[in-house]
């Protein structure tokens, strides 16, 4: 199978200038997770992020009625970002699904199309491609781009929920030194003390972590750290680092 799957990419890439394949990739989305399922009532949507075949970084905002084809730069692997928002939740509060093409591209034989599969692990991903990428530019490291990771066998090695990771910190190292594996740094926190508001469900910003339930004068212990976390009920969405907690109804 990984044979397959390598061989496919080789072709999709060294058939880039080819006139006879797509200028432009079907995108599918990811199924929204259980533990969102409060806010999966019709009205989320996405914004795409991904670099065109022109080299320049695109987005759009897309509907309720499925994603658009994107045209895509397919020279050597780019990372595709989607994130989920709604009339009450702004973009990037949640995290994103995401891909890296061309290892997320499925070939359809029936309907004669690629389509580039979102996932909630190639959100992750993404990110940690863009932030490799920039940390390479701004180090002046180009024989450390993104490009030349070993994808596949990157998502291997993730945590079960990878946004526990430090970012930048994985960045820093894998263009300075080696591309982390697995003892990809966590980001630094402790454990606090939050009361919840409001009763009932809170999911977590993470696709990853489970919901929780609060119930009336129940303090809850949550790990926090310098940046900021979201917890979000039907009321509003619960804003919390090490030093501040804040509450922002609908």
């Amino acid at each position: 199978m990984k044979i397959l799957l390598l061989l496919l990419c080789s072709l999709l890439l060294a058939g880039c200038g080819d006139p006879l394949l797509p200028s432009s990739y079907k995108v599918s989305a990811p199924k929204i997770p259980l533990s969102w399922k409060d806010i999966d009532d019709g009205s989320l949507r996405w914004r795409l992020e991904w670099f065109s075949a022109d080299g320049m970084q695109r987005s759009i905002e897309a509907g309720t009625q499925g994603l658009p084809d994107i045209d895509i730069g397919c020279e050597q692997p780019s990372a595709i970002l989607a994130y989920p928002y709604s009339d009450k939740i702004a973009v990037g509060i949640l995290r994103p699904a995401g891909a890296i093409f061309p290892y997320d591209a499925l070939k359809d034989e029936k309907a004669r199309e690629t389509c580039i599969q979102l996932s909630w692990e190639g959100g992750f991903d993404a990110e940690f491609f863009i932030a490799v990428l920039k940390e390479a530019e701004s180090s002046g490291r180009s024989d450390r781009r993104p490009q030349k990771l070993d994808w596949p066998r990157f998502r291997r090695t993730l945590a079960d929920d990878p946004w526990e990771a430090d970012l930048k910190s994985a960045a820093k190292k894998a263009v300075q030194s080696s591309f982390p594996a697995k003892n990809f740094p966590k980001r630094q926190g402790k454990a606090i003390l939050a009361k919840l508001p409001c009763e009932g469900t809170w999911f977590s910003a993470s696709p990853f972590k489970p919901a929780l339930v609060s119930t009336a004068d129940e303090s809850i212990e949550l790990q926090a750290g310098d940046t900021v976390d979201y917890l979000i009920c039907k009321e509003g969405i619960f804003k919390y680092t090490a030093d501040v907690q804040m509450f922002i109804k609908f």
